[in-house]
């Protein structure tokens, strides 16, 4: 029975002795933050000032990076890293590009994927929805690897189907939503009426609404497309030929060199009695035109971003020499009591650094939360410019130092008497 009491109050000791430890790590922690916030009290002022600065670094750097992705991916999906083949239009005869000047293109060396395009206009019926007005463009199963046709179900197009000129297709996202209210509707059967011959088609995927060399062709004047083999649509259209051949070269050839190669592939189609005109369209020239007007934005946020950061500093500078001022009498009675001059200076610096860097943190995270929340509300990718922001945040504690030390460098050298009289 007494060995049981005392295992009981063994217990108890260790308890509170693990009680004690608690209450006194709390009181330690405690103590040591209403010591910092005493500390960094007179900064406040400078705090402020760098927690905005680096909020607007924050800013520039995600807004430059989603803007640059965003933009990247249109020209992508616009197909700007391509070269587009055509023919000078003169309205007579028939297009000059043939099947045999496509397989002459395709064989190019350096020429990764090339697709012949065919535009048409017509209507469709599908489901229960009125006949509508809709842009047929004739296409084979590579323009996927050059423009945006992102199939998000079904199947491209096959290589059988494209040889049997079958009649299959592929149908825009909105098509599918306006007539079933729902996308994947594979399998089904739409009527298409092409050059006033209706007949039915099997749709054998959907394609994602978006941006692309095709239907940027056309804006917003016909929003529906359904997308056919370019072998069934040159059977069926008036048209004789290819509207368009669309070449993307592969990405460790030079462009310029895949296009000379092209150039002078296309002249061996052209002789004195027949001459034809086909021309180029160099989309990658427009595409580095774009990089490089994206670069001037980014450029311009980036001095925006620098120009926060100054007045962020001269915030500090003026903050600093205020909280200086506040201090002269504790200054002046540690110099009394034996403080040097460096140690003066980097007690100052340290308080100095230590509410930077604590106003950096929360200015990050600040900017990053709410950013991320407003880019993901937008259904946006959340990007950030690491480098822009790592360099805009040295130069917020560079700033901060340097802007600091000076009137704390001026306090520490002061004679005690001077500062407990000027108190």
């Amino acid at each position: 029975m007494r060995r049981a009491t005392r295992c009981r109050g063994r217990g108890c000791k260790r308890a509170g002795s693990e009680s004690i430890r608690r209450v006194g790590a709390c009181a330690l922690i405690k103590s040591g933050y209403v010591s910092l916030k005493k500390r960094l009290l007179p900064y406040r002022t400078a705090c402020i000032s760098i927690v905005i600065g680096v909020f607007a670094v924050v800013l520039v750097s995600v807004i430059s990076a989603v803007g640059n992705t965003m933009i990247e991916k249109e020209l992508d999906s616009l197909g700007l890293d391509s070269i587009a083949i055509g023919t000078s239009d003169s309205g007579e005869g028939e297009s000059v590009l043939n099947e045999a000047v496509y397989a002459s293109v395709t064989s190019v060396p350096g020429v990764e994927a090339s697709t012949p395009v065919i535009m048409d206009t017509g209507t469709y019926r599908l489901g229960a929805q009125e006949e509508a007005k809709t842009i047929f463009w004739g296409i084979s199963q590579s323009a996927q690897n050059i423009i945006a046709l992102d199939v998000v179900h079904g199947r491209m197009f096959s290589p059988e189907e494209l040889n049997n000129a079958e009649k299959v297709c592929l149908v825009d996202e909105s098509v599918a939503q306006a007539a079933y209210r729902r996308t994947d509707i594979t399998g089904k059967t739409v009527m298409l009426e092409l050059n006033g011959i209706a007949d039915e088609y099997k749709i054998v995927g959907v394609i994602k609404a978006g941006s692309s060399l095709l239907n940027s062709v056309t804006g917003s004047m016909i929003p529906n497309f359904i997308y056919v083999p370019y072998t069934t649509l040159s059977f069926f259209s008036a048209k004789n030929g290819y509207d368009q051949i669309i070449v993307k070269a592969s990405p460790d050839q030079d462009i310029q060199t895949v296009k000379s190669s092209i150039s002078h592939t296309l002249d061996t189609f052209s002789t004195a009695e027949i001459p034809q005109n086909f021309r180029m369209n160099d989309l990658f020239n427009q595409r580095q035109t774009v990089s490089s007007i994206v670069m001037i934005a980014s450029a311009v946020m980036m001095l925006i971003a620098g120009v926060a950061l100054l007045v962020s500093g001269i915030a500090v500078m003026n903050s600093v020499s205020n909280a200086v001022q506040v201090r002269r009498r504790e200054i002046g009675i540690k110099k009394s009591l034996g403080a040097s001059v460096p140690k003066i200076l980097l007690e100052l610096i340290g308080d100095i650094l230590t509410g930077t860097l604590l106003s950096v943190a929360v200015g990050i995270f600040l900017g990053s939360s709410l950013l991320a929340c407003i880019i993901t509300l937008a259904n946006l990718p959340y990007r950030c410019n690491t480098l822009l922001l790592g360099i805009g945040i040295v130069a917020m504690v560079v700033i901060a130092l340097l802007f600091g030390i000076v009137p704390a460098l001026r306090a520490a050298k002061m004679k005690p008497v001077d500062a407990l009289r000027e108190e």
